[in-house]
């Protein structure tokens, strides 16, 4: 091969070929190949745009070693993977039919700059520190949204008592419907289950289960009519972030349980959709 061509630093699409270090890299980072395999690609590159014969590259990288082309044929498919190259979709290196291979990539020929004592030019070590400081922050930034997104608000359902003091069918109808259509948020929230906690201080039973928002409510029956009261509290600052009353008739419950259930679902994911 060319001497004088050797003594240049080829580029092509990111790729950076070093003839005297013999290392190629891609953004930086070193790829892995066969010293016959970097012979085969310098080659195709001293002859870029031009069709060169199995034989020819064979004759230049064995010399005067007897070998199959099968041998080649290995090379060149070992460029081509390296290259991210998938079969029919050929950037840099093309099969000539009952020929052999042309080299097609871009290629600008960059003259050496003046070498620090490890062997690197000052430019390339400039463009791996910028690499492995760009990786840095890349996997940083990335860590910190991976972190942000799976911490999300949790939220606990607790139980609908009646006037009377305890939790009746009704009651009981809203905490199941609630807690199941509040699954509907599981992209916005999580939903902790309450078991049988008691709540007679919702803020108490917040803290206990540990969660950012409890669900309260009571039910009060009024001969015929039902008054539903709702409200969602923030744990942690102790406030109400929300509040309703519904009111429908005790031949309707289903209706009922299932306008509450919409109407908090609705609220929470107005709220911790803007947090």
């Amino acid at each position: 091969m060319d001497g004088g061509a050797a003594a240049k630093i080829y580029e092509f699409d990111g790729f950076v070929v070093d003839p005297v270090r013999r290392t190629i890299t891609q953004g930086g980072h070193p790829l892995q190949l066969t010293s016959k395999a970097l012979d085969t690609l310098l080659f195709l590159i001293e002859h870029s745009g031009k069709t060169v014969t199995k034989r020819q590259i064979m004759d230049a990288v064995w010399a005067d070693t007897a070998v199959e082309e099968n041998n080649l044929t290995q090379q060149i498919s070992a460029l081509r993977k390296a290259f991210g190259e998938t079969p029919g979709d050929h950037r840099f290196i093309i099969t000539v039919p009952g020929k052999g291979y042309s080299f097609i990539g871009g290629i600008h020929r960059i003259e050496p700059r003046i070498r620090s004592a490890a062997g690197y030019s000052l430019t390339t070590q400039l463009i791996i520190a910028c690499a492995v400081l760009l990786g840095s922050l890349t996997m940083a930034f990335l860590t910190i949204a991976a972190s942000r997104q799976s911490v999300k608000p949790t939220v606990a359902v607790l139980a609908f008592h009646s006037t009377s003091g305890d939790e009746d069918s009704l009651g009981a109808g809203l905490r199941y419907t609630l807690t199941a259509k509040l699954g509907t948020l599981r992209d916005v929230i999580d939903v902790r289950p309450t078991g049988t906690l008691p709540h007679n201080d919702p803020l108490m039973a917040g803290r206990e289960l540990a969660v950012d928002t409890v669900v309260d409510g009571t039910v009060q029956h009024i001969g015929e009519h039902v008054r539903v009261t709702i409200q969602m509290i923030d744990v942690r600052k102790g406030r109400v972030l929300w509040g309703k009353s519904i009111d429908a008739e005790e031949s309707q419950s289903f209706a009922a349980q299932d306008a509450v259930a919409d109407e908090v679902v609705a609220s929470l994911e107005q709220i911790y959709s803007r947090s």
